[in-house]
C-alpha cells in the first residue's frame, strides 16, 4: 500500500496504528504489506476497531494495536496486539470480503492461482497484467 495511504490510516486512526510511531512494550509495527485495492476494506475495519478501542477504558485501550496487516493465501490478515471478540469477528468479516475484492484495484475480484507465486485475489483485468514479486517490508519512512 502507498505510504500516503499508510500514514492516512494512522493520521485517522491513531489509537489502532499508534506503533507507527513508537515500539509497544511487547511488539512492534510491521506494516502494511498488501495492495492499495484493499484500502477500503483495512479502512472500514480500522474504524470499526477504533469505535471499539474508543469504547474501554484509558487504561484497556493501549492493549488494543495494529502490529501488522499483509496480504496472505490471497485474503488479508490483520495482526493486532491484543483483541475483544467483537474485535475477532469484525477481522474475520473483512477478511472473508478481501477474498472477493481485488487486491490490486478494488474491483471485484476472485481467488486464483498464477504460476507458482500463490494465490491472488484478482479481478479479469488485473489477472495476467499483475506481476507478483517478492514482498518486501512496507513500512512507511519516517518523515522529519
Amino acid at each position: 500500500m502507498k505510504d500516503e495511504l499508510v500514514w492516512a490510516l494512522a493520521f485517522d486512526f491513531p489509537r489502532l496504528y499508534t506503533g507507527l510511531r513508537k515500539t509497544y512494550t511487547y511488539a512492534h509495527f510491521q506494516g502494511v504489506n498488501c495492495a492499495d485495492g484493499w484500502e477500503p476494506i483495512v479502512r472500514w475495519l480500522s474504524g470499526q476497531i477504533e469505535r471499539l478501542i474508543e469504547l474501554e477504558s484509558v487504561e484497556e485501550q493501549e492493549l488494543y494495536r495494529a502490529i501488522e496487516v499483509r496480504e496472505r493465501h490471497g485474503g488479508l490478515e490483520f495482526y493486532m496486539n491484543d483483541a475483544t471478540e467483537d474485535m475477532q469477528k469484525l477481522i474475520a468479516s473483512a477478511v472473508a470480503e478481501s477474498f472477493s475484492v481485488c487486491e490490486f484495484c478494488g474491483h471485484q475480484g476472485v481467488l486464483r492461482q498464477p504460476n507458482r507465486r500463490g494465490p491472488k485475489t484478482l479481478c479479469s483485468d488485473c489477472f495476467g497484467k499483475v506481476i507478483v514479486l517478492p514482498a518486501q517490508r512496507m513500512v512507511p519512512s519516517q518523515r522529519i
